[in-house]
């Protein structure tokens, strides 16, 4: 059995304004959730299925602020750049509250 006490994970998450902009911005857009409430229980299944020794830590997503990384990037607003950017932005997040 692998073991996933050190592993953090970041889950994109989305206010009802931030994903009806997503929804706006986004270049998969037929890929996506058409309401908040589908994308939440989509979310809550995700997270009940990660392993329950990993650190699962929601990052409350700015999508204007997401989409300008994007466009300033030169990338098309996707879900693996999506799952990337919070990935990033999460541990840069993480390691400004961590003490060394």
């Amino acid at each position: 059995m692998k073991d996933y006490s050190n592993l953090v994970i970041y889950m994109a998450y989305y206010t009802p304004q931030q994903h009806a902009l997503l929804l706006k911005l986004a270049d998969d857009r037929n890929k996506l959730n058409d309401t908040w409430k589908e994308w939440f229980e989509g979310f809550i299944k995700a997270k009940e299925q990660l392993p329950g020794d990993c650190e699962i830590e929601d990052f409350y997503v700015d999508v204007e602020k997401m989409d300008a990384h994007f466009r300033k990037n030169n990338m098309l607003n996707i879900g693996a750049n999506r799952a990337k950017y919070v990935t990033e932005q999460g541990m840069l997040a993480h390691n400004k509250r961590r003490k060394f």
